[in-house]
């Protein structure tokens, strides 16, 4: 089961925002703002799917890697409004970096893992792993000085017979 990692400073910066608003601040920052577009992950029969909403973004603005075992999803949203900074009667929609990462199952391929933009909407499908089978595991037999060998030991059941 995939799980989708917690960033905290992505809830304080959303929080920071609703601050902002509430006492009139434009809420600008030194720095590059963070934002974390809307995200849905779900299963399918065969898939993992996750799916981002990345209005006014172009696919080759989208970055998306796999680094160990997290599906990291970044990109940047330009603001290119024409409007002059002081006509703005309400501005809600985010600009700036985002990140997004969701924690992928042990056994992902990586290789498998496909990705489709469309209508600003990306989706990333990550098959499920296969199911590991057992590993049998060698028995070894002998005392610890002696040459020692494997020997592959396979339960039996008893049918209820006796040799004589």
């Amino acid at each position: 089961m995939a799980l989708l990692q917690w960033d905290p400073w992505r809830e304080l910066s959303a929080f920071e925002r609703q601050v902002n608003e509430l006492f009139g601040r434009s809420g600008r920052q030194a720095g590059p703002a963070m934002w974390a577009p809307a995200l849905e992950a779900f299963h399918t029969k065969d898939d993992f799917v996750v799916r981002l909403e990345l209005p006014g973004i172009r696919p080759e603005e989208v970055d998306v890697q796999v680094t160990d075992n997290v599906l990291v999803i970044r990109g940047e949203r330009h603001f290119e409004d024409e409007a002059e900074e002081g006509s703005f009667l309400r501005r809600e929609r985010s600009y700036g970096r985002f990140e997004r990462q969701v924690l992928l199952p042990e056994g992902t391929e990586v290789d498998s893992i496909k990705a489709h933009f469309d209508l600003g909407v990306l989706e990333v499908r990550i098959p499920h792993p296969k199911s590991k089978e057992p590993t049998r595991v060698p028995i070894s037999t002998g005392s610890t000085g002696s040459t020692q060998q494997a020997v592959e030991v396979e339960s039996t059941e008893k049918t209820g017979t006796t040799e004589s």
